[in-house]
């Protein structure tokens, strides 16, 4: 048998923080994310000899899942009942070293989607239903079985895709609105990316996030982005994002002096409505609302940095 499943990254507009333990012990969460079209890709197939090979960073060889040292790829497999006979490829568009886009959780997305499809557990069942049950399935490896502090954000938005609003309840996660294929594009077209020489450690992070007030002012910015995408305001969403910037402030390393920098050199170009460093923070990527055209004044301000558009 053979099977190739894939997830995209994606990009926190507003509400990060809210989907962590921290906030949702308390009350439901809210975060809007849009799925960006960078990739993990997972192969697996079975093996007649009942090896076990995983191929990652490197290659390992075993006579039983239990053995692999990749902890996602381990859990993952045990999780689906997979001890023996598999070997599975990881491969992605995005470097998986603290980017701030999801990587890792997009990975255990397409990760629970192989190992689902070489048990043919879709039987039939409607797209949605599959999705949400791949997100749980991924998010209880990486938070239950591997203990990782992170929240359900990233794992949602990777199986679902598109420009969406999820809410979180304490141990659940759901679809609240999906926006569309033209909202996803507009949105998209008016966002930049600006690469960090460093990456960061999103867990070391986010096990930082202890109280629901920490992450406040980030769960009030999505009605202020969910206004701009409503009203084609991108001055709206650069607004939502500079609040969650302020709200990564409260978050021990989340906002270094290095990533400051950049934003405040960024921030008042031509055309910049607003910025805040992606994911946990720390480094990675910083994400820019810009007016349309503003992508070549941020080139010239920032020559030492790799600055793309979103796809």
């Amino acid at each position: 048998m053979y099977v190739h499943a894939h997830a995209p990254c994606r990009i926190g507009i507003a509400g990060g923080g809210s989907d962590l333990p921290a906030w949702t012990r308390e009350r439901p969460g809210r975060c809007l994310s849009l799925a960006i079209a960078n990739y993990t890709h997972v192969v697996a197939i079975t093996r007649p000899d009942r090896q076990v090979v995983a191929v990652y960073r490197q290659r390992d060889q075993e006579s039983a899942a239990t053995e692999i040292a990749n902890g996602l790829i381990r859990e993952s497999a045990l999780a689906h009942g997979w001890v023996e006979g598999f070997e599975v490829h990881t491969i992605s568009e995005m470097s998986s070293r603290g980017s701030g886009l999801g990587v890792s959780s997009s990975f255990a997305v397409s990760l629970a989607a192989a190992f689902d499809r070489m048990n043919a557990l879709d039987k039939g069942e409607d797209w949605e239903r599959v999705s949400a049950r791949i997100a749980r399935d991924a998010w209880r490896v990486e938070i239950d079985r591997l203990r990782r502090p992170i929240g359900r954000q990233d794992h949602v938005a990777a199986a679902h895709g598109g420009l969406r609003l999820y809410a979180f309840q304490e141990d659940n996660a759901s679809v609240e609105r999906s926006f569309g294929e033209f909202d996803a594009r507009w949105l998209a077209d008016r966002l930049l990316l600006v690469q960090l020489p460093d990456g960061h450690d999103a867990r070391a992070i986010l096990s930082g996030v202890q109280r629901a007030s920490q992450v406040q002012i980030s769960y009030d910015a999505v009605d202020i982005a969910l206004a701009g995408v409503e009203t084609r305001s991108i001055k709206e969403v650069g607004r939502a994002l500079d609040h969650c910037h302020m709200s990564k402030k409260s978050i021990p390393g989340a906002v270094p002096r290095s990533v400051a920098d950049v934003i405040e050199r960024l921030r008042d170009l031509p055309g910049v409505c607003g910025a805040k460093v992606a994911g946990a923070g720390g480094g990675g990527h910083v994400v820019l609302a810009c007016e349309p055209g503003a992508a070549h004044a941020v080139r010239i301000a920032a020559p030492d940095l790799r600055v793309s558009e979103v796809r």
